[in-house]
């Protein structure tokens, strides 16, 4: 199998498309900081089978589904035995697009310097120093469609999150079937000494940031968000 992964790797179509208005105006929210980390469950087995790619499994129960995630290219695999059933890319827009169309629509990007969104402990330790807190609105283009599994490829494509995936995943695949179809990500982001960056992103039903869906967090990336 691991030679039949190495070897699939294509490009998508990649299209465009406006965010409505209620997206196009994002602000700092005025919110009382929480001051503990709710922890969530379910984590997946991660296995590296090649440089840069991995194959994530134990992402929903009942679901057999395997992601072959192409941390390079920032390409999700979703299979099923030897078969491909979707394939999750990033677009150059910063977009996510399933076999082609787009599935996940990343609104502008705001930040604050001022204090975590979340004060408490830091989740990264000693070597990580808080650099700032970005917040970002979502929007799915697609719905009943929508599970765990699918929602675990897009993080993994937006934002390389492999941590904890199945409780946050499971959280977001409910609010998008049940037909509401955009949220927002509030993220802690954190620097070390070489200039590397990573945050700890919450998920939220309401402009406001309330609703809160659970947590996940990001890859470490050469750049701020």
């Amino acid at each position: 199998m691991k030679k039949f992964l190495s070897g699939i790797l294509c490009t998508c179509i990649l299209s465009t498309s406006l965010f409505q208005s209620a997206f196009a105006a994002s602000v700092v929210p005025a919110v009382e900081k929480a001051d503990t980390y709710e922890v969530n469950e379910g984590t997946p087995d991660v296995e590296k089978v090649g440089d840069n790619v991995f194959l994530i499994s134990n992402l929903e129960e009942g679901d057999d589904s395997q992601l072959v995630y192409n941390q390079e290219n920032n390409e999700v695999l979703i299979m099923s035995g030897d078969e491909v059933e979707h394939l999750i890319t990033k677009g150059e827009d910063g977009n996510i697009y399933m076999d082609g169309s787009l599935v996940l629509e990343l609104g502008p990007t705001v930040t604050s310097d001022a204090v975590p969104y979340r004060i408490g402990a830091n989740p990264f330790g000693s070597d990580w120093s808080y650099y700032n807190t970005w917040y970002r609105p979502y929007k799915f283009t697609q719905g009943t469609q929508i599970t765990a599994t699918i929602v675990s490829g897009i993080l993994l494509s937006a934002f390389g999150a492999v941590g904890a995936l199945a409780g946050i995943a499971s959280s977001i695949a409910g609010i998008v079937q049940g037909g509401q179809m955009y949220g927002y990500f509030a993220g802690d982001q954190y620097e070390n000494i070489i200039h590397a960056y990573k945050s700890r992103v919450f998920v939220y039903k309401n402009s406001n940031y309330t609703g809160y869906l659970g947590y996940f967090d990001t890859a470490v990336s050469e750049f701020p968000r």
